[in-house]
Protein backbone atom coordinates (compact mmCIF):
# COMPACT_ATOMS: atom_id res chain seq x y z
CA UNK A 1 0.00 0.00 0.00
CA UNK A 2 1.36 3.57 -1.22
CA UNK A 3 1.53 5.64 2.16
CA UNK A 4 -0.19 8.79 0.18
CA UNK A 5 -3.21 6.47 -0.23
CA UNK A 6 -3.20 5.50 3.43
CA UNK A 7 -2.70 9.03 4.67
CA UNK A 8 -5.84 10.08 2.79
CA UNK A 9 -7.65 7.37 3.86
CA UNK A 10 -6.62 8.23 7.46
CA UNK A 11 -7.93 11.71 6.97
CA UNK A 12 -11.31 10.09 5.70
CA UNK A 13 -11.95 7.31 8.64
CA UNK A 14 -11.26 10.16 11.45
CA UNK A 15 -13.31 12.78 12.14
CA UNK A 16 -12.17 16.22 13.55
CA UNK A 17 -14.97 16.73 15.85
CA UNK A 18 -15.95 15.77 18.59
CA UNK A 19 -12.79 17.01 20.33
CA UNK A 20 -12.06 14.83 23.28
CA UNK A 21 -12.11 16.03 26.85
CA UNK A 22 -8.35 14.93 27.58
CA UNK A 23 -5.48 17.19 25.66
CA UNK A 24 -2.45 15.58 24.34
CA UNK A 25 -0.27 18.11 26.56
CA UNK A 26 -2.55 16.70 29.37
CA UNK A 27 -2.02 12.73 28.80
CA UNK A 28 1.51 13.67 28.58
CA UNK A 29 1.70 15.52 31.51
CA UNK A 30 0.04 12.65 33.04
CA UNK A 31 3.42 10.34 32.43
CA UNK A 32 4.90 13.03 34.98
CA UNK A 33 2.21 11.56 37.48
CA UNK A 34 3.68 8.73 38.91
CA UNK A 35 6.97 10.96 39.62
CA UNK A 36 5.00 13.62 41.25
CA UNK A 37 1.99 15.57 42.20
CA UNK A 38 0.41 17.45 38.91
CA UNK A 39 -1.75 20.42 40.80
CA UNK A 40 -5.16 21.61 39.23
CA UNK A 41 -3.18 25.18 37.84
CA UNK A 42 -1.14 22.52 35.96
CA UNK A 43 -3.78 20.20 34.42
CA UNK A 44 -5.43 23.42 33.06
CA UNK A 45 -2.84 24.78 31.60
CA UNK A 46 -1.15 22.24 29.88
CA UNK A 47 -4.99 21.69 28.94
CA UNK A 48 -5.22 25.24 27.75
CA UNK A 49 -1.93 25.08 25.73
CA UNK A 50 -3.89 22.58 22.94
CA UNK A 51 -7.45 22.63 23.56
CA UNK A 52 -9.48 23.29 20.80
CA UNK A 53 -6.79 22.39 18.41
CA UNK A 54 -8.12 19.48 15.76
CA UNK A 55 -6.17 16.44 15.00
CA UNK A 56 -5.64 17.30 11.68
CA UNK A 57 -3.47 20.55 12.79
CA UNK A 58 -1.53 19.54 15.31
CA UNK A 59 2.05 20.73 15.00
CA UNK A 60 4.91 18.14 14.43
CA UNK A 61 6.52 19.78 17.34
CA UNK A 62 3.65 19.43 19.82
CA UNK A 63 3.72 15.53 18.58
CA UNK A 64 7.38 15.33 18.99
CA UNK A 65 6.55 16.93 22.58
CA UNK A 66 3.83 14.05 23.57
CA UNK A 67 5.32 10.99 22.78
CA UNK A 68 4.10 8.80 25.72
CA UNK A 69 0.66 10.65 25.42
CA UNK A 70 -0.76 7.78 23.48
CA UNK A 71 -0.22 5.50 26.89
CA UNK A 72 -2.45 7.92 28.99
CA UNK A 73 -5.14 9.14 26.84
CA UNK A 74 -8.77 8.08 27.82
CA UNK A 75 -10.45 5.39 25.05
CA UNK A 76 -11.92 8.28 23.75
CA UNK A 77 -9.17 10.76 23.36
CA UNK A 78 -6.67 7.33 21.98
CA UNK A 79 -8.84 6.99 18.84
CA UNK A 80 -9.46 10.70 18.52
CA UNK A 81 -5.23 11.77 18.49
CA UNK A 82 -4.26 8.16 16.75
CA UNK A 83 -5.36 9.16 13.83
CA UNK A 84 -2.27 12.37 14.17
CA UNK A 85 0.46 9.84 15.04
CA UNK A 86 -0.94 7.72 11.94
CA UNK A 87 -0.25 10.33 9.58
CA UNK A 88 2.54 11.52 11.18
CA UNK A 89 3.91 8.37 10.55
CA UNK A 90 3.01 8.60 7.52
CA UNK A 91 4.41 11.42 6.78
CA UNK A 92 7.81 10.35 8.36
CA UNK A 93 7.94 6.83 6.70
CA UNK A 94 11.31 7.53 4.61
CA UNK A 95 13.09 10.01 6.52
CA UNK A 96 13.37 10.69 10.50
CA UNK A 97 15.42 11.77 12.40
CA UNK A 98 16.11 10.14 16.52
CA UNK A 99 12.58 11.86 17.92
CA UNK A 100 10.99 10.98 14.69
CA UNK A 101 11.90 7.34 15.24
CA UNK A 102 10.91 7.28 18.63
CA UNK A 103 7.55 8.58 17.60
CA UNK A 104 6.79 6.61 14.93
CA UNK A 105 8.34 3.74 17.01
CA UNK A 106 5.00 4.77 19.57
CA UNK A 107 2.71 4.85 16.88
CA UNK A 108 3.10 1.23 15.93
CA UNK A 109 3.10 0.05 19.48
CA UNK A 110 -0.43 1.79 19.79
CA UNK A 111 -1.44 -0.26 17.39
CA UNK A 112 0.36 -3.03 17.40
CA UNK A 113 0.52 -3.96 21.44
CA UNK A 114 -1.51 -6.81 22.36
CA UNK A 115 -2.17 -6.27 26.21
CA UNK A 116 -6.23 -6.28 27.36
CA UNK A 117 -5.52 -2.72 28.29
CA UNK A 118 -4.60 -1.46 24.47
CA UNK A 119 -6.83 -4.20 23.05
CA UNK A 120 -9.69 -2.32 24.72
CA UNK A 121 -8.56 0.98 23.78
CA UNK A 122 -8.89 -0.56 20.12
CA UNK A 123 -12.68 -1.79 20.45
CA UNK A 124 -13.61 2.16 20.41
CA UNK A 125 -12.73 2.02 16.72
CA UNK A 126 -14.98 1.81 13.76
CA UNK A 127 -15.29 -0.67 10.87
CA UNK A 128 -13.49 2.21 8.79
CA UNK A 129 -10.84 3.08 10.93
CA UNK A 130 -10.55 -0.65 11.97
CA UNK A 131 -9.55 -1.52 8.25
CA UNK A 132 -7.03 1.97 7.91
CA UNK A 133 -5.45 0.69 10.84
CA UNK A 134 -5.41 -2.71 9.53
CA UNK A 135 -3.49 -1.36 6.19
CA UNK A 136 -1.40 0.69 8.51
CA UNK A 137 -0.23 -2.36 10.19
CA UNK A 138 0.33 -4.13 6.80
CA UNK A 139 2.34 -1.03 5.97
CA UNK A 140 4.61 -1.20 8.55
CA UNK A 141 5.02 -4.92 7.96
CA UNK A 142 5.84 -4.12 4.49
CA UNK A 143 8.05 -1.24 4.71
CA UNK A 144 10.02 -1.09 7.97
CA UNK A 145 12.70 -3.97 8.46
CA UNK A 146 12.80 -3.04 12.29
CA UNK A 147 8.89 -3.27 13.23
CA UNK A 148 7.72 -6.16 10.73
CA UNK A 149 8.07 -8.27 13.34
CA UNK A 150 5.62 -6.34 15.39
CA UNK A 151 3.47 -5.82 12.53
CA UNK A 152 3.25 -9.95 11.14
CA UNK A 153 2.44 -10.89 15.19
CA UNK A 154 -0.39 -8.18 15.07
CA UNK A 155 -1.82 -8.98 11.71
CA UNK A 156 -1.82 -12.58 12.48
CA UNK A 157 -2.85 -12.55 15.97
CA UNK A 158 -5.40 -9.57 16.27
CA UNK A 159 -6.00 -7.44 13.05
CA UNK A 160 -6.84 -10.21 10.34
CA UNK A 161 -8.55 -12.23 12.41
CA UNK A 162 -12.55 -12.13 13.16
CA UNK A 163 -11.34 -10.47 16.83
CA UNK A 164 -10.34 -7.21 15.42
CA UNK A 165 -14.29 -6.48 14.62
CA UNK A 166 -15.42 -8.19 17.87
CA UNK A 167 -16.68 -5.55 19.72
CA UNK A 168 -16.16 -7.14 23.48
CA UNK A 169 -12.57 -8.18 24.51
CA UNK A 170 -11.80 -11.78 24.16
CA UNK A 171 -7.83 -12.36 23.96
CA UNK A 172 -5.87 -15.37 24.63
CA UNK A 173 -2.12 -15.10 24.53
Amino acid sequence: MDAAALLARVRAAFPTQPLPEITLRQAQLTDQGMAREITDEEWTAEGDRDRGIPWHEIPDETLLECGAALSHLDNDAFVYYLAAFLTFALRKSDRRDFREDDIFGCTVFAVTELSNYNLSRLKRLTDEQIDVVTDFVRWVSESEKFQKSYADKALTKYWETPDARRRTLIYVP
